[in-house]
């Protein structure tokens, strides 16, 4: 049993230092609010790269576009930017519409 026990530890030590290992910067910072933007298991493959691709974008265009002094300053960028993003910035999944147009044609 105590065996086990040691081996869970050192799965979960590895895991831990795998994931050091292959994060970026950003990740390690200790960021929480992108998180809630999880993908789920078992979704389809598409609705993956579409949140793939959201992340990408998020990161371009939000969280790397330029440095916060405090996480309240870069939560209210955030805010800000997901405004921009559903309401004004043209999307060429949806032939250039924003989200907001797309959900009012549905």
């Amino acid at each position: 049993m105590h065996q086990a026990t040691v081996d869970e530890q050192e799965r979960r030590e590895a895991a831990a230092v795998k994931l050091r290992m292959t994060s970026t910067p950003f990740e390690l910072s200790g960021f929480r609010e992108v998180e809630s933007f999880g993908v789920a298991r078992g979704i389809s493959v598409r609705s993956h790269c579409q949140a793939e691709r959201f992340i990408r974008t998020l990161l371009a265009e939000w969280a790397y576009a330029q440095s916060y002094r405090t996480r309240l300053a870069r939560t209210h960028a955030l805010t800000r930017y997901l405004g921009y993003y559903n309401v004004a910035r043209p999307h060429m999944g949806i032939r250039g519409q924003t989200p907001q147009q797309k959900l009012a044609t549905l």
